[in-house]
């Protein structure tokens, strides 16, 4: 920059690295304009039998899936009949999310990437809903909305669960939200900003 005065070569850092600001901010919200196809999954092998039971797959790290949590903890269990409604929580774990979802009388396992891919479920992304029959029979899989959720996003769980256990049709939603694969990851976020270690 030896052709350039003082105060220009520092209008030029200063313009470097508003545009490298803007591109991790940008690169922060589209992590969540991301949507993930639902795994095709038709039984659900860990389910409890003779009860129709719901499934939350969710990431402690994850923003969306945080506010998954508060919705379940604002409401407790669905139904205080139904002692199938669990939650998985996926990767790093939060001691304080776990308490509080336990104190919510919910049934709380946690677990590891490999251990999705162990269960053969196919999840590349969460938060994730599985909704299954007192056969262990899937009837839902898939998102909580169909955009991107906020701290404002107005779920409607209960509602999809009566519509689904009622028969009715129901279309999967997307998943918008956090990669729990490591190539995926790899692929969102080559750098290691949201990720960190992991993509290692």
């Amino acid at each position: 920059m030896k052709f350039f005065s003082k105060n220009t070569r520092f209008n030029i850092l200063i313009a470097i690295w508003i545009i490298a600001i803007s591109i991790a901010v940008g690169s922060f919200h589209s992590w969540h304009l991301i949507s993930f196809k639902p795994p095709k999954i038709s039984k659900f092998d860990q389910a409890v039998e003779n009860k129709w039971g719901m499934v939350h797959f969710l990431a402690p790290e994850c923003s969306c899936s945080l506010s998954i949590v508060d919705d379940l903890i604002e409401r407790n269990k669905l139904n205080t009949k139904l002692p199938n409604e669990i939650v998985y929580l996926v990767g790093r774990q939060n001691e304080s999310i776990t308490k509080k979802l336990l104190k919510a009388k919910y049934i709380v396992k946690k677990i590891t990437e490999k251990q999705v891919k162990s269960k053969n479920l196919q999840i590349n992304g969460v938060p994730l809903l599985l909704i299954h029959d007192e056969n262990k029979v899937v009837k839902y899989v898939g998102g909580y909305s169909d955009r991107m959720i906020t701290p404002n996003t107005k779920f409607k769980i209960s509602s999809l669960y009566k519509k689904v256990t009622n028969g009715q049709k129901v279309k999967e939603l997307p998943i918008f939200g956090c990669a729990v694969s490591k190539e995926i990851k790899k692929i969102l976020d080559p750098l290691g900003f949201k990720y960190g270690e992991e993509n290692g």
